[in-house]
């Protein structure tokens, strides 16, 4: 079977919407206090944004992306700017390693 670039563009569409639902889904069961007065529509263009930088760090598996949103729902859309994130972004590199690194950060650095 071959499968043509109108084809894959046609799915590109069902992809991304599916992947926006999962997020949301993710991110109020994990910020209900914090996200419960926001709209899909915001919190989509939250996702679609904070993807878009993720990628640009190298972060492109979903459960990678899945974690870089949650940060910038806990810290602010430009959480990847402070002092304390941005070194361990910025480099080449493996995007699970990255977040793995900013997970153990925020454990040890910032919440002491």
């Amino acid at each position: 079977m071959v499968v043509r670039t109108k084809q894959i563009a046609a799915f590109n569409p069902v992809m991304k919407a599916g992947y926006q639902r999962r997020m949301i889904a993710h991110l109020r069961s994990r910020f209900p206090s914090r996200l419960g007065n926001t709209s899909d529509e915001r919190l989509i263009a939250v996702i679609d944004a904070g993807t878009n930088n993720a990628k640009g760090y190298g972060i492109t598996l979903e459960y990678d992306l899945r974690r870089y949103l949650e940060y910038v729902v806990q810290y602010g859309p430009d959480f990847d700017k402070l002092d304390w994130a941005w070194p361990t972004l910025l480099p080449p590199g493996d995007g699970t390693e990255k977040m793995d690194n900013l997970d153990g950060m925020t454990t040890f650095v910032v919440r002491s």
